[in-house]
């Protein structure tokens, strides 16, 4: 059996779901086999693959989500380690030989994440450990016991992991289509060390797309659904047993900050008894002077309360910080 599984969810990209399977088959280490998951594309999806029979497996789903794509390819995986591609982007050719020579000295990880480059619809790059100021340029590869605060503070792109592990906890979350890869990382992250490479060793093409394909333009264009299934992916971790009390006091202030964010989609939408429930909450989950504030400021001023809050955040003032979405965020 191969010792890497790459897995490719593919939903109408047949312009670029071959570049990508081009960039595995370039790669340098050479004991993997690629699985492509065709998500119910509509495009000629399935004719631009017929060349690559002898190469990848084929596997046809009717539309049911990135997550379940994902999930599909780990079910038929072989390997020991699975590496997510997505279909429109592409991995330079030293990735899996980089990757599984330091996996190869350090038995203890679960999981590799590796530093990737942004390439921007006007063809300017973007290296995302400087822009999140995570770089450490001294050391390529490293390794994080505890990843889960790394894991919560940057949205991690380019991830291997150990396929017993994946299944173990369940993999993707299919009733999630944003944030779904967050989620499982979240989750993945209290399973044991992670390895962590400084190198871009993946670029994340940015394209111009419609929003059932692109859907870091979706999840900024349905934040009340975005903000949902963050919520939800909080609410699986913070009641965790194996949380250290910093990792725990950490989730409930990134949970809270969440929740809020959703109360004001909500409140802002009509959705007023809702909002307050989960303003109130929000307060509840990380009880503060500040959360208090915010939360008392929609409860007796409502929309302006609302108005305030974000006038502070987007006048860059000290006080009300809304984690909001990175611009660069891509979930599938």
């Amino acid at each position: 059996m191969p010792k890497v599984s790459v897995i490719i969810p593919t939903y109408n990209r047949s312009k670029y779901v071959t570049k990508a399977i081009d960039s595995v088959l370039a790669q340098t280490y050479r004991d993997f086999e690629i699985i492509v998951v065709d998500d119910g594309s509509t495009d000629n999806t399935k004719e631009v693959l017929k060349p690559y029979t002898d190469r990848i497996k084929y596997l046809y789903q009717e539309n049911t989500g990135v997550s379940a794509a994902r999930n599909a390819g780990i079910r038929a995986a072989g390997g020991q380690w699975i590496a997510f591609l997505d279909s429109d982007d592409e991995w330079l050719p030293e990735k899996l030989s980089i990757q599984m020579d330091y996996l190869s000295r350090h038995n203890e990880i679960v999981a590799f994440i590796t530093n990737v480059k942004f390439i921007l619809p006007d063809n300017k790059s973007i290296n995302l450990f400087e822009m999140k100021n995570y770089s450490n340029n001294e050391i390529d590869s490293y390794v994080l016991p505890r990843p889960l605060i790394d894991v919560l503070k940057v949205l991690f792109f380019s991830l291997m992991a150990k396929r017993k592990i994946l299944l173990d906890i369940g993999c993707f979350d299919e009733s999630m289509s944003i944030y779904e890869d967050a989620d499982l990382m979240r989750r993945l992250a209290l399973e044991g060390p992670w390895a962590i490479s400084n190198q871009c060793l993946t670029e994340v093409i940015r394209r111009e797309e419609p929003p059932e394909l692109n859907l870091s333009r979706l999840a900024k264009e349905q934040l009340i659904y975005s903000y949902d299934c963050q919520v939800r992916s909080y609410e699986k971790l913070v009641s965790d047993s194996r949380l250290l009390p910093k990792e725990k006091n950490f989730v409930k202030a990134s949970f809270s900050i969440v929740r809020f964010q959703l109360a004001i989609e909500q409140f802002k939408t009509g959705m007023k008894r809702e909002g307050l429930a989960n303003a109130r909450q929000s307060f509840l989950d990380y009880p503060s002077i500040k959360s208090f504030i915010k939360y008392m400021s929609i409860k007796l001023l409502r929309n302006l309360g609302i108005f305030l809050i974000e006038s502070k955040h987007s006048s860059g003032k000290k006080g009300f910080r809304r984690s909001g979405f990175s611009p660069l965020y891509k979930a599938g």
